[in-house]
């Protein structure tokens, strides 16, 4: 498979030459360089209602994505907007969350904006169990050659 950069959210987050190793508070919605830096990502659960809503921000306060998504809807689907807002014209991508009991593993499977008929994923995330690490496949293949990131 051809090797080829995408940028979904903002290339300035991006470095692909980078070793930086997180530090990822799930409790508490932080993320750290590893290497002892500052923090880098946070997020801010700004309101309670039937849309929950969260906004990751980097560690200069700007807002990079929202997530919306709705507290009684079962199949943990999540729509993800650039910055601050909802907005249709910044929608970037939405998210479904499912597990796999047998492996204990979460898997996100990932659908673009631009993916109108929304029957294959553009990209597919496994979590451990122990949220330990991730791997990020390409599409629906689950093959060491289709993946774009290991964290």
């Amino acid at each position: 498979m051809a090797s080829r950069e995408v940028t979904v959210i903002n290339s300035s987050y991006r470095d692909p030459y980078s070793e930086t190793r997180l530090q990822i508070n799930t409790d508490t919605g932080v993320a750290y360089s590893e290497n002892g830096g500052g923090r880098l990502f946070y997020i801010d659960q700004t309101s309670l209602s039937l849309r929950n809503r969260r906004v990751l921000y980097d560690d200069t306060q700007k807002p990079i994505v929202t997530f919306y998504s709705k507290i009684m809807r079962p199949q943990g689907r999540c729509k993800v907007f650039r910055g601050k807002n909802n907005d249709p014209s910044e929608f970037l991508f939405s998210v479904k969350k499912a597990r796999d009991s047998a492996t204990d593993t979460t898997v996100l499977n990932v659908l673009l904006a631009n993916n109108q008929n929304q029957r294959k994923n553009d990209y597919r995330v496994f979590i451990s169990g122990n949220k330990n690490s991730c791997k990020v496949y390409l599409g629906e293949y689950i093959d060491e050659s289709y993946m774009v990131a290991k964290v």
